[in-house]
């Protein structure tokens, strides 16, 4: 495989939909992971920069490279039934470059169902994002990534950012999607 990109909690801003997936950043990503909460904004959140979730959906209906969208505690029934990609699944399992991956929102703790299952059933990555708050922290063997938002941005830097993985070099990179700049890195 090679550059997986990852994002969350888009919340219907067709702004933070072009930064992240027209961005010549991300250019040689290959698959993009969405780790929910793709159209709406959800009640306690503000509405942000270039809501629009209607144009957002054709967006992603018409976009060219591989989708994985897991669903967020915002996406509903009502969402699906303007995408044309599958949104709903909690979860999402991933076999690439002898690495288990599991993607989900974040919304429910799985930390205790994760460190208690088997050594060869255990993931190697967890993707998840719900707090929009980004980070990437190995723990116990487990390379943990949140990407944070591309269009709410919470916690101390604030920063709107994506991630690349590369599966072939073991790394994994948080981005600043304002300057392009490299704002983490882990290597695992």
């Amino acid at each position: 495989m090679s550059l997986i990109g990852i994002t969350s909690d888009i919340h219907g801003s067709k702004t933070a939909w072009d930064a992240v997936f027209y961005s010549l950043r991300f250019k040689d990503v290959i698959l993009w992971i969405i780790a929910g909460d793709i159209l709406y904004h959800g009640p306690k959140n503000p509405i942000p920069e270039g809501y629009s979730p209607k144009e957002l959906a054709a967006a992603i209906n018409s976009y060219g490279k591989p989708l994985i969208i897991v669903k967020g505690n915002c996406d509903s029934e009502v969402d699906q039934s303007l995408l044309k990609i599958p949104i709903l699944s909690p979860y999402g399992v991933l076999f690439i470059d002898e690495l288990k991956i599991l993607i989900h929102h974040g919304d429910k703790d799985l930390n205790s169902w994760i460190f208690s299952l088997e050594e060869d059933y255990r993931f190697n990555i967890v993707i998840s994002g719900h707090t929009h708050i980004p980070f990437l922290k190995m723990q116990d063997g487990i390379l943990f990534v949140n990407p944070g938002s591309p269009s709410i941005p919470l916690g101390e830097i604030r920063k709107k950012t994506a991630v690349v993985l590369d599966t072939v070099k073991k790394l994994v990179w948080l981005v600043d999607l304002d300057t392009g700049e490299t704002v983490d890195s882990i290597s695992f």
